[in-house]
């Protein structure tokens, strides 16, 4: 799927990943995130290969898809990937929740049932978990991709307090998107 592709991305950077549907953007993503491991080449996400099938905590991780679980309220929602990403402790789960709702504005969707909310609601949720541990590195696929415009305003602002001191790949389709809110452009046209 993916040939000769090389990336390097600095704290503090967006990088745009972007192509056409197909171009293999979403795959470049899932390898490094360990979703995947590569045929050939090399990954290292500070200094380290990922470990294909397991979590890395360097990395924050948002699909294009969030998993998001509808019966649950956004507070269990990130109490159980709390429970799974951030190390310290209760105390620390519970300042990395606080945190996390205060930093994406969702106060007072706190108690709500995540099958309630709107798209751009379900979204600052994702973008929650995927920094929930405070990772360097974040992957976004597709992050704005369904959001109305003023969403769309909101959510690249939410990105780039996320990108202060994150290296941060973000995926799109959309030219406007990434000229928006990106600081270099990698393009993807047929796995190259």
């Amino acid at each position: 799927v993916l040939s000769n592709v090389s990336l390097s991305v600095a704290p503090g950077e967006i990088v745009g990943l972007l192509g056409p549907n197909g171009s293999g953007k979403t795959t470049t993503l899932r390898l490094m995130a360990g979703f995947y491991a590569p045929d050939s080449g090399r990954i290292s996400i500070c200094g380290r290969q990922p470990a294909a099938g397991r979590g890395n905590a360097d990395i924050g991780y948002l699909p294009e898809r969030a998993p998001l679980y509808d019966a649950l309220t956004v507070t269990q929602y990130l109490e159980f990937i709390a429970a799974v990403k951030v190390e310290g402790g209760a105390p620390a789960r519970r300042r990395a929740i606080e945190d996390a709702i205060d930093g994406f504005g969702l106060q007072a969707q706190a108690r709500t049932l995540v099958g309630r909310l709107s798209k751009g609601q379900r979204q600052r949720v994702g973008l929650a978990q995927a920094v929930l541990n405070n990772p360097p590195v974040l992957l976004l696929d597709e992050a704005t991709n369904g959001l109305d415009p003023v969403q769309i305003v909101e959510a690249r602002a939410m990105i780039r307090r996320c990108a202060q001191g994150r290296a941060v790949v973000f995926s799109s389709h959309l030219m406007q998107e990434v000229e928006a809110l990106c600081t270099r452009i990698a393009i993807l046209r047929e796995g190259r």
